[in-house]
C-alpha cells in the first residue's frame, strides 16, 4: 500500500484482484473508499519448466465497486480491459461475488493444503472430505451474512460447482505454497475468516480446525524464510 501512494494521481483508482476478503477495506482505509474497486481472478497456474508457466481453469476475472452497483468508471475500465483482450466481467454485486469466492477458497484450498500432495479430484470425490469442504464453505458464508455482506442465495451451490469444475489434477495456490515452502496466505484467508467469525459471534468449528492444523506448518515456513 505504501509503495502505491506515490503512484496515485487526483483521479486514480486502485483495483485489487487479490485473494482474501478484506483487501478492499485495507485499501479504502488508506486511500478512501471512493478510490477503490474490488475484484477476483479465476485461474490455476503452475511452473511446467523454467520460464514456462501453464494455466488451467477459466482464466477470467470479475470486478466492481465496494458497494453493489454499476458506475461510469467501472464501465470505462471494462471497455479498457476489453480493448486489451482481457476476459473480464463488470459485476453489479461484486461484494457478494467476492464473499462467494472467498468462502470457496477458504473451504477447498485449506482442505487441499491440509491433505499433503492432494489434488482436487481426490478431495472432491471422497464423500466425507467433500462434506468437510461444504461445511467450511457454509461457515464462511454465514460469517459474511452476519457482517451484512450481500451474499447471493446460490453461493453455496456456486462454490460446490466451482469445486467440481476445478482441474482434477490441479492444486490450490495455498496448497502449492505450503508444499513449496513459499510465503503462505493462511492468515489472509482462514485466519481472517476465523477472526471475523469470532467478532460476529458466528461459530466456525471446521475452519477453526483447519487453521489449527495448518498454523504450525505456516510457522515453520515463516521461520525457514526468515533464516535465509
Amino acid at each position: 500500500i505504501q509503495a502505491a501512494r506515490p503512484l496515485m494521481g487526483p483521479d486514480s483508482v486502485v483495483l485489487t484482484l487479490q485473494n482474501g476478503i478484506d483487501n478492499g477495506d485495507q485499501l479504502a482505509e488508506a486511500f478512501g473508499p471512493s478510490r477503490v474497486m474490488i475484484g477476483s481472478a479465476y485461474m490455476e497456474g503452475r511452473i511446467a519448466a523454467p520460464g514456462v508457466v501453464t494455466q488451467g481453469g477459466p482464466g477470467t476475472a470479475n470486478f466492481g465497486e465496494l458497494q453493489p452497483g454499476i458506475t461510469n468508471r467501472g464501465q470505462q475500465l471494462f471497455e479498457a480491459f476489453k480493448e486489451a483482450a482481457w476476459r473480464v466481467e463488470l459485476q453489479e454485486n461484486m461484494p457478494g461475488m467476492l464473499w462467494q469466492k472467498f468462502a470457496y477458497i477458504a473451504g477447498s484450498a485449506a482442505v487441499n493444503a491440509a491433505i499433503a500432495d492432494s489434488v482436487y479430484e481426490e478431495i472432491r470425490n471422497v464423500p466425507e472430505t467433500r462434506a468437510l469442504i461444504q461445511g467450511a464453505i457454509a461457515e464462511a458464508l454465514a460469517v459474511g451474512r452476519a457482517r451484512g455482506a450481500p451474499i447471493m442465495e446460490d453461493s453455496l451451490a456456486w462454490a460446490m460447482n466451482a469445486l467440481d469444475n476445478f482441474p482434477g489434477q490441479g492444486r490450490a495456490s495455498l496448497a502449492k505454497d505450503f508444499t513449496d515452502g513459499r510465503q503462505v496466505e493462511l492468515e489472509g484467508i482462514t485466519g481472517t475468516l476465523v477472526r471475523m467469525g469470532r467478532e460476529a459471534g458466528v461459530p466456525t468449528p471446521i475452519n477453526d480446525a483447519l487453521y489449527a492444523i495448518l498454523k504450525p506448518w505456516a510457522n515453520r515456513i515463516e521461520k525457514a524464510l526468515g533464516s535465509r
